[in-house]
């Protein structure tokens, strides 16, 4: 075997560098400051070291690169990623020519602790929200969705809330319009409903009446400006003498101009001794409420007369111990 040793190798002309026409081969380790001019074929083995300005036409294929950074400016198209990417930092967006595509159960966290989720389980789409309460908003600061963990959900109108849930059920602020015309005709605007008891009070002219009776009662119910009432009162006459009518409904009646006529009313005194021809089980009665006003009046009608010549029920009708009983249902329009 031969062996060359040398300390320098330089041309001819001691001017540059060797040419070597032919090739060399070299079989232990290579070292050199820089390399300078095309590398063509194919480099086998491990590279190691730090290189720079690696370029090729028309590309680089390496079988796998590693090392502690890369630092690369342009567009990195890879085919999959390996790893938990849970170190990635810096990134700013997330984009893709038509979409960006998750998995069913795969799920897209916000928040430095995961507080948004958004993912589809095969079935269904969720949104699920763990810190605070979740908001849609039209535009910024413009709540349209509100909802509450274990709360309320809120509905609003540019930024008005009009609709709350609740533990008894729902809230309303405004008014549910039937009008099948987008809330424009004032006339089929749902905006009242209630429903209660009052006590009604059959009263006299004169005197006291007697004891009321347990089973006096008034229920109502209210749907817009109307309500509808019924009412049972049973009253024991006392000293009371005169006319006698009904106070303390619960809403007062509506200026019409006119009062306000309700029909028949039932009304009974049992065991009466007195005289006269407007007492007993459904004899002609009418009643009515006068604008403005809170008391049902109270009429009856002889045989053979007119409206025009009602008379007002009189206590003097019911004598010694007996009492009164009235009962009714009617509705009227309120103010």
């Amino acid at each position: 075997m031969s062996k060359l040793q040398v300390d320098t190798i330089v041309d001819k002309e001691d001017k540059s560098a060797p040419t070597f026409s032919k090739g060399a081969i070299v079989t232990g380790v290579t070292t050199s400051t820089t390399f300078s001019g095309n590398l063509t074929g194919n480099v086998t083995g491990t590279l190691t070291g730090t290189a720079s300005g690696l370029a090729g036409s028309p590309d680089i294929t390496v079988g796998q690169l590693s090392g502690t950074n890369s630092n690369i400016t342009g567009v990195v198209t890879a085919t999959s990623f390996s790893g938990s990417g849970a170190s990635l930092t810096g990134i700013s967006q997330v984009g893709g020519a038509s979409s960006v595509t998750f998995n069913d159960n795969v799920s897209a966290y916000w928040g430095t602790g995961g507080d948004l989720k958004i993912y589809h389980d095969g079935t269904n789409s969720l949104i699920r929200n763990t810190t605070g309460y979740l908001e849609l908003q039209a535009k910024a600061s413009e709540a349209g969705v509100n909802i509450v963990p274990d709360g309320t959900v809120k509905l609003y109108y540019d930024g008005s809330k009009k609709l709350e849930t609740n533990a008894a059920g729902i809230v309303v602020n405004g008014g549910i319009y039937l009008d099948g015309a987008g809330g424009t005709n004032a006339a089929n605007k749902f905006d009242d409903y209630e429903t209660g008891t009052f006590t009604p009070v059959l009263t006299s002219a004169s005197g006291t009446p007697g004891t009321v009776h347990g089973d006096t009662h008034g229920k109502y119910t209210k749907v817009g400006n109307r309500v509808l009432i019924s009412l049972w009162i049973s009253r024991e006459k006392g000293s009371a003498s005169g006319s006698m009518e009904i106070t303390g409904l619960p809403f007062t009646a509506a200026s019409l101009g006119a009062t306000q006529w309700l029909g028949s009313y039932y009304w009974y005194i049992p065991g009466s001794s007195a005289t006269g021809a407007h007492y007993g089980n459904w004899v002609n009665s009418i009643c009515g409420v006068e604008e403005g006003g809170t008391t049902l009046k109270l009429y009856y009608i002889e045989a053979a007369k007119e409206q025009a010549d009602a008379k007002v029920p009189n206590w003097d009708v019911v004598s010694g111990s007996y009492y009164m009983r009235v009962a009714h249902t009617f509705s009227y329009q309120v103010a």
